[in-house]
């Protein structure tokens, strides 16, 4: 009875130790969080080298006021779009899923037209901070190295050149995606 105990003991012991060493030899960690699943967009680190559109993996845009929300996210290594997505504080989400996305090309020669890498990381006059309720919006692209551009600002009148176009051109063609379903 005691030898089986203790051969019972053993074994657990060992089933234990070879699942730590697999763990650790994937490198992955419970702690760690996989940065190209789009709910942890908010989490990824932020880009610090210069990118070529080629490389944008994914795209949230969100442009809020106290009339209009506009929120559009797009998986382009994927070909989804996310209907009626949502940021929350645990990252992004949709209770209605994703559709195809067919024309991953023409997205990235929008960007292109309007020289979205090229826009400035801020486009405030006051602190974000001192702004609870009122305008805001924010562009932000996953590269595939895994880093995230982000685009932000809460002054309607101070946004980049060609900003209304690009919303309104973005937001056709979403919509011209979902039609397509």
């Amino acid at each position: 009875m005691r030898k089986t105990f203790n051969l019972s003991l053993i074994l657990i012991l060992s089933f234990i130790l070879i699942g730590c060493e697999n763990n650790e030899s994937r490198g992955t960690n419970m702690n760690e969080i996989n940065v190209y699943d789009f709910t942890n967009i908010k989490k990824a680190p932020e880009s610090k080298k210069r990118h070529s559109s080629d490389e944008i993996i994914k795209l949230y845009f969100s442009e809020n006021n106290s009339s209009l929300t506009n929120r559009i996210a797009i998986d382009i290594e994927n070909y989804e779009i996310y209907i009626d997505p949502l940021m929350s504080a645990r990252g992004l989400d949709t209770l209605d899923g994703t559709t195809h996305l067919e024309d991953a090309k023409e997205l990235i020669k929008m960007l292109d037209l309007y020289d979205v890498l090229e826009w400035k990381r801020e486009y405030n006059l006051h602190a974000t901070e001192s702004y609870e309720d009122g305008y805001s919006w924010r562009l932000w692209l996953q590269f595939k190295d895994g880093t995230v551009q982000k685009h932000e600002g809460n002054e309607e009148d101070l946004v980049p050149e060609n900003f209304e176009e690009f919303v309104t051109e973005l937001s056709n063609f979403v919509e011209e995606q979902l039609d397509k379903r």
